[in-house]
């Protein structure tokens, strides 16, 4: 074996108890593909009834048979390599509501070698070794603390791997939704805490970046919302993102300074709408709203996305889906949609 496939999801679920039908949809998607890696990046996350995260409740689903080339079989599941959660507010206010910020990182189990490492009359101790290696991990905050150690919910986790020797930098991120400046501040932030090593402050060649990272159509033409609000059906929502969505057009400064890079979505993964119509504001219910502080841009797009940086040409991507995860009544879980990567990491 010369690569590892990768499965990366990411998905704001906006402090919503996520039921039982997204992690049961997910897993059986993301199984299919038989990840060596599982990665899963949360925003706006709650624990559930029995006080798991979303990643977990999809981990523990994710058992399944693999065959191998010499004809064995095996049923495999996936141990934590990363779990770690940042306590957040989402509303920059002590009395917003309380979430995390989340990242975790599984491994398959059967790349574990198990040995017995030591054995008595009562028990017996296993040494459990395996090629994929965390390095380090730790938060980056944006914001003054508060209460119960959480802050406003902008900034990230990361980890760095070594994957058979190879380093791979993973970070999750929920970045500033108001202003570039702040949103290139965090990321900065975040690149520089993954990639930094006792002796050397060089870039990781090869870097995953995901998460909720607020970038909202750019405004292509003068008459945007109009064709927005009144003709998007008629246009497709891949028009809209292949004109106007900064992240894959590669218009964003501090992921192209990094050479982080993203492929275009088919559907955007949030959108904003009036709640009533006001003809003294000009807003009509059900139309996008536009805001000034955003700088006329929409509130929609394609805000949420997985990035890759590949210096080294170690990444294959095989697929990326946009998941629009309903309850059992066909309602959306979270105003956000989610999105899955699937890629291969060559290690030689």
């Amino acid at each position: 074996m010369d690569t590892v496939r990768c499965a990366a999801f990411t998905w704001n679920t906006a402090n919503v108890n996520v039921p039982k039908e997204a992690p049961i949809e997910m897993a059986e998607y993301l199984k299919k593909y038989s990840p060596h890696i599982l990665i899963i990046s949360l925003q706006e996350a709650v624990r559930s009834w029995h006080r798991e995260f979303v990643s977990q409740r999809i981990k523990k689903r994710m058992g399944h048979d693999v065959h191998y080339t010499n004809g064995e079989k095996k049923t495999v599941s996936y141990n934590p390599l990363v779990e770690k959660e940042m306590g957040v507010i989402t509303k920059a206010d002590p009395q917003g509501i309380f979430g995390y910020t989340h990242l975790a990182i599984y491994v398959r189990s059967d790349l574990y070698d198990v040995n017995v490492a030591s054995r008595t009359m009562l028990s017996i101790q296993l040494n459990k070794t395996c090629p994929i290696e965390l390095i380090k991990e730790g938060e980056c905050r944006d914001g003054p603390n508060w209460i119960m150690n959480k802050t406003r919910n902008k900034g990230g986790l990361y980890a760095r791997l070594s994957i058979f020797g190879q380093p791979l930098a993973v970070i999750g991120a929920h970045l500033d939704s108001n202003k570039e400046e702040n949103r290139a501040r965090e990321v900065n932030q975040l690149c520089q805490s993954a990639e930094a090593q006792k002796d050397s402050h060089e870039e990781t060649p090869s870097l995953i970046f995901m998460g909720d990272l607020n970038e909202r159509i750019t405004p292509f033409t003068n008459n945007l919302k109009t064709l927005l609000n009144e003709y998007k059906k008629e246009c497709g929502e891949t028009y809209f993102i292949s004109q106007g969505d900064p992240l894959s057009r590669g218009e964003v400064d501090h992921f192209k300074y990094r050479d982080i890079q993203f492929e275009q979505l088919d559907q955007m993964t949030y959108g904003e709408f009036y709640s009533k119509t006001d003809p003294k504001k000009g807003q009509i219910k059900g139309n996008y709203k536009f805001k000034e502080k955003r700088g006329g841009r929409p509130d929609a797009g394609a805000l949420d996305n997985i990035g890759i940086r590949d210096n080294e040409g170690r990444i294959s991507s095989i697929a990326l889906k946009v998941h629009p995860l309903m309850d059992k009544k066909g309602n959306l879980i979270s105003d956000h949609n989610g999105v899955s990567r699937i890629f291969k990491f060559d290690f030689r």
